[in-house]
């Protein structure tokens, strides 16, 4: 009782959203004995829980919203936008659901981050030996401050710099945008809307391009046609990317 279910039946196949945390999931079917029954469970993770646009974002404006024949095929393409938008803006857009551990190199006063606006910092520290072990956490507002509540991913060190030895800085930090449709917690950043909509629009240009992948132009007696390869930004993706660059310090 309470478990959700999705009957099984001939025509076309169903599908239903499942909102429960769950370790796994059973499909259970039965037959007559002399008849055979094979079911196939395809598994779509909610798209919104860390991506810069939605499924149905993409579908409502593609008008299928009633199809979902191309679910995986756009909840990759989305999965993708998201690495080239951050592979663009040289920063992780979105927020991980944990902390994570990455190393940097100073080269001054001040220090930006890779994922941001900045959500926590839970330990920075400094080591020559890279043993970070055996060394202490530098102290928020007293060895270093985070810069304008950390909207830019800067911190600063005080009365020092960052040393300049690779990868002798140690962070373990989270940082970023929640994913569209995520309400954020305390401490935490909604998506802008500008992003979301740069996702969206990126995504439908790649599925309706999805079948000339990798062609740029064809040409014909008389003319040609050019058309943007499959990995191209949109002029208005660049225009909205290029404000959430990250530059380097």
């Amino acid at each position: 009782a309470g478990v959700p279910a999705v009957p099984i039946t001939a025509g076309n196949s169903p599908s239903e959203t499942f909102t429960e945390t769950a370790n796994f999931i059973r499909v259970r079917a039965t037959c007559a004995t002399d008849q055979d029954t094979t079911a196939t469970a395809i598994l779509l993770a909610d798209s919104a829980a860390a991506r810069l646009c939605t499924l149905d974002d993409v579908k409502r404006r593609l008008g299928i919203l009633d199809l979902t024949e191309h679910d995986i095929l756009i909840n990759n393409i989305i999965a993708g936008i998201g690495d080239l938008f951050d592979a663009y803006t040289n920063r992780t857009l979105l927020m991980a659901a944990t902390d994570q551990t990455e190393y940097y190199t100073g080269a001054g006063q001040r220090l930006q981050l890779k994922r941001y606006p900045i959500i926590s910092i839970t330990s920075l520290k400094v080591a020559y030996d890279y043993d970070f072990d055996s060394v202490d956490s530098y102290a928020l507002n007293t060895d270093y401050r985070i810069v304008n509540n950390g909207l830019k991913g800067v911190i600063s060190c005080i009365a020092t710099t960052f040393p300049d030895y690779d990868d002798c800085i140690q962070l373990i930090y989270n940082g970023g945008y929640c994913g569209a449709d995520i309400t954020p917690d305390s401490g935490q950043y909604e998506l802008p809307y500008d992003l979301r909509e740069a996702a969206t629009c990126q995504a439908i240009l790649t599925f309706q391009r999805r079948n000339d992948l990798g062609i740029s132009g064809n040409s014909f007696d008389g003319g040609s046609i050019t058309k943007f390869t499959a990995l191209d930004l949109l002029p208005q993706t660049k225009r909205i990317l290029d404000s959430y660059r990250r530059r380097t310090l």
